[in-house]
C-alpha cells in the first residue's frame, strides 16, 4: 500500500479564483433550490464549509472525501 499525502484548505484560506471555483461547486452540487445565490454571503459560505468540514485542494476542488478515517473496533 502507498500512502500518499494531499494538502487540504478550508476555505478561507484560498485566493479569489480558488474561492470562485469552491462556489461554483457548491451551486451544481449543494443548492439546487437557489438558496445559495440568495442567501449565502461569505461569512455564510465559511461557517457552511467549516461545519461540514469540507476541505479544498489549492485551486478550490473538493477534497475532504479523500482524509482517511481511523476506525477503532
Amino acid at each position: 500500500m502507498k500512502e500518499i499525502i494531499v494538502q487540504g484548505y478550508q476555505y478561507s484560506e484560498l485566493d479569489d479564483d480558488a474561492k470562485h471555483n469552491v462556489k461554483c461547486w457548491l451551486e451544481e452540487n449543494m443548492f439546487s433550490d437557489n438558496f445559495f445565490k440568495i442567501d449565502m454571503d461569505e461569512k455564510d459560505i465559511i461557517e457552511h464549509c467549516n461545519s461540514n468540514n469540507y476541505l479544498f485542494s489549492i485551486w478550490g476542488e473538493p477534497i475532504h472525501y479523500l482524509e482517511k478515517k481511523e476506525v477503532l473496533i
